[in-house]
């Protein structure tokens, strides 16, 4: 029931970066009929565009979508919008992938994805995307050295069959720092991995994290060429739960693995 597409290449190296009409593609699914795309690109400034690629079908309604891109001097944005009004059920429908990057300083980056649709189907219905999960993040992160540190904040809508929205948590704050340090006269290093993380959902448990594992490790050459590696580490964690139901261990877990 998927759609199928067919495109006409057209390549020309001769032509420079310009507005004009792309390559137009053709197909149809048992839910659309038959379907044809006709992209249109807008060269609006050497640093901006937009690709207008609407989706005309027989059976449904027209879905537009567009892909705006802009780069700057220390980051850029992407912004891919699509909407659709349905005949037989004067719904509307539709979702946005947005992704933005910027270089705060030096060590410092920050960026904020969304990505969102109106509702399970709608994606994979018009040939969009296959994704079973959509995710949206806004952080921060930054290295230094040999050491790393971010923070974040991460919203996932569910699309497959049997998702609960209100079971899936919202993870935020997501915090991480990894140091690394020099090493010492005997050639060992200390090693810090911290974590906290909260995880709030509107139906089931929510749950909060403070991690924490230190370590030392010593690499070890001796005369006769043998290599040695040893370390040491000590983890200590803290949790706090609410809202568990002790009759029941359901706790969406496609959707709760959040890895350091």
């Amino acid at each position: 029931t998927g759609v199928q597409t067919c495109a006409l290449p057209i390549s020309d190296p001769t032509v420079e970066r310009q507005s004009g009409f792309l390559a137009p593609s053709f197909g149809g699914s048992s839910n659309l009929g038959t379907t044809l795309t006709l992209p249109y690109f807008w060269a609006i400034r050497p640093d901006r565009d937009i690709l207008f690629d609407p989706l005309f079908t027989t059976d449904e309604s027209v879905v537009g979508q567009a892909t705006y891109k802009q780069a700057f001097n220390d980051g850029f944005t992407r912004t891919t919008l699509s909407a659709t009004k349905e005949p037989s059920t004067d719904r509307f429908r539709g979702h946005i992938d947005s992704e933005t990057r910027f270089d705060i300083d030096p060590t410092w980056l920050a960026g904020a994805d969304l990505n969102v649709a109106t509702d399970d189907t709608y994606l994979s219905r018009y040939g969009i995307s296959t994704a079973d999960t959509l995710t949206s993040r806004l952080f921060v992160e930054g290295f230094r050295g040999r050491s790393y540190g971010n923070a974040e904040a991460l919203y996932f809508q569910g699309l497959a069959d049997g998702d609960d929205q209100d079971t899936i948590p919202v993870v935020a704050p997501k915090l991480d720092y990894n140091f690394v340090g020099e090493p010492n006269d005997l050639g060992a290093r200390l090693t810090m991995d911290a974590n906290i993380q909260a995880l709030t959902r509107e139906d089931g448990p929510d749950s909060r994290r403070v991690s924490l594992i230190s370590g030392v490790h010593l690499p070890f050459t001796s005369p006769l060429g043998d290599v040695y590696d040893f370390r040491a580490t000590l983890q200590t964690d803290l949790y706090d739960v609410e809202d568990v139901d002790r009759k029941s261990t359901r706790l969406n877990s496609s959707h709760t693995d959040i890895s350091r």
